[in-house]
């Protein structure tokens, strides 16, 4: 159990404390949900609500929040079609827009995390303008890993990130495991590393954020599924490292890990 005290987060376990104020009790998705949508007026309803609605109130959102910038590496510039982009997780809004506005003339999906069923009657709605939910379901992990690649296949970003759990602000990287990483090595999809960093404004107690994006990185056709996500894992976790440790330099909040006997 983890708890906050001002600008202070205690936490015990990395993989799993999360400081998001979000619903904290997953419901599993109800078993007609669809993940591909082929009924006109959602799809039209999509069209409108992320291209006019979602986009230009992202750009507001992390212009004027955060004086937000990207920098992107040679090769994300460069990069055309379907992708999977990896990011770690310290803004729970900020997360969700950003991967919108790397490419303009695309659109952008989001795994999901559980949390996200538990709002059952607006699923619909978040299908609609991107979100991929996760499910324990076998029959509907199925039905997930088929629009993930439809999407792939359609020339738009999927968006992951592997450390599941937002912690506001936080300028290290933490552990995660390569298991999200076997999308990329099963559908053979370039990887983009989204690191966001942190840095100290003048005027305003609300940090810079800096967001860089390195790589691609590609699945070797000669390695097998595990060994491509151990590998693609390996590469991302130390782009993110080296990117955190270089540029993420204001810590808006302290976060202390609590030992075994403290209570």
């Amino acid at each position: 159990m983890s708890a906050k005290e001002g600008k202070v987060f205690y936490y015990r376990d990395e993989l799993t404390d999360d400081f998001a104020k979000t619903v904290q009790t997953p419901r599993p998705l109800p078993e007609n949900y669809r993940y591909i949508s082929n009924n006109p007026l959602e799809r039209l309803f999509g069209f409108i609500a992320y291209r006019l609605l979602l986009k230009p109130f992202a750009w507001l959102y992390l212009k004027l929040k955060f004086h937000h910038t990207f920098v992107k590496s040679a090769g994300v510039k460069a990069l055309k079609g379907g992708h999977l982009i990896y990011g770690n997780h310290t803004a729970l809004f900020a997360d969700v827009f950003q991967p919108s506005l790397i490419k303009m003339s695309r659109k952008n999906y989001i795994v999901a995390g559980e949390q996200a069923n538990s709002l059952t009657g607006i699923l619909w709605i978040t299908r609609s303008i991107g979100a991929i939910p996760l499910t324990k379901s076998v029959k509907q992990n199925r039905e997930m890993l088929r629009c993930i690649k439809k999407r792939l296949q359609e020339g738009a970003s999927v968006t992951i990130f592997p450390e599941a759990h937002v912690w506001p602000y936080y300028t290290r990287i933490r552990p995660y495991s390569s298991a999200s990483f076997k999308y990329a090595a099963i559908f053979h999809a370039p990887v983009i590393c989204m690191t966001t960093c942190y840095q100290k404004r003048k005027f305003s107690k609300t940090p810079k954020m800096i967001t860089y994006l390195d790589g691609p990185f590609y699945p070797d056709p000669a390695l097998s599924t595990q060994e491509n996500a151990e590998r693609l894992h390996a590469a991302v976790m130390e782009t993110m490292q080296k990117r955190a440790e270089e540029h993420s330099t204001y810590s808006v909040y302290e976060y202390i890990k609590l030992e075994e006997e403290e209570t």
